[in-house]
């Protein structure tokens, strides 16, 4: 269990919605896409066929007579006066998501690693949102977001070095780097 601040919410984080559930054919998996809430970037993975029924249950409103995993899970954590407060997709290692769902419990934040898929059955029972890190989205989309959803030909050069500074503080030396070559670029065309 990690300890986690609440502060890695902020701009390097994307909110993301479930956007489709789709069955990949004979295969016994199925994709599970998120889309940005206030973009056209998405993330799609493939989910095991227990983890699509529990999102696609939760989704349609179906009532079972007993509780799946998931439910159990949600009722453990409100037993326990656990919060969920949100879950981020925190990167992509050797083509796996790695994600985490943050808690609160007596005012301390805590997260837990769990599998996306799962994470995302859990944020759904609670209403709790689900983020994406900005790097996962570009690594995926090549198209980076700035705060406040602004493309970067739309920034000046003093805005785009300001977004370096906060990027470096954070020590997301990716998205430094991103930001930087925006900027040689523009100035390597004069």
């Amino acid at each position: 269990m990690d300890f986690y601040d609440d502060e890695d919410i902020d701009d390097m984080a994307v909110k993301m919605y479930v956007a489709a559930i789709m069955d990949v054919g004979q295969s016994s998996s199925y994709n599970l896409v998120l889309k940005e809430v206030e973009g056209t970037r998405h993330l799609a993975m493939s989910i095991g066929i227990a983890e699509a029924q529990s999102i696609a249950v939760y989704l349609e409103r179906v009532s079972l007579p007993r509780p799946l995993a998931h439910d159990i899970t949600v009722n453990l954590l409100r037993q326990l006066e656990c919060n969920v407060k949100h879950i981020v997709i925190e990167e992509l290692r050797q083509g796996y998501f790695i994600s985490s769902i943050v808690c609160e419990k007596d005012g301390n934040m805590f997260s837990l690693d769990a599998r996306t898929s799962d994470a995302v059955a859990i944020a759904l029972r609670v209403s709790a949102p689900i983020y994406a890190k900005e790097r996962v989205l570009f690594e995926l989309n090549g198209r980076p977001a700035i705060k406040h959803h602004r493309e970067l030909n739309e920034l000046s050069d003093e805005e785009i070095n300001k977004e370096i500074e906060r990027a470096v503080e954070k020590e997301d030396y990716e998205r430094a780097q991103m930001l930087k070559r925006e900027l040689d670029s523009r100035h390597s065309a004069e």
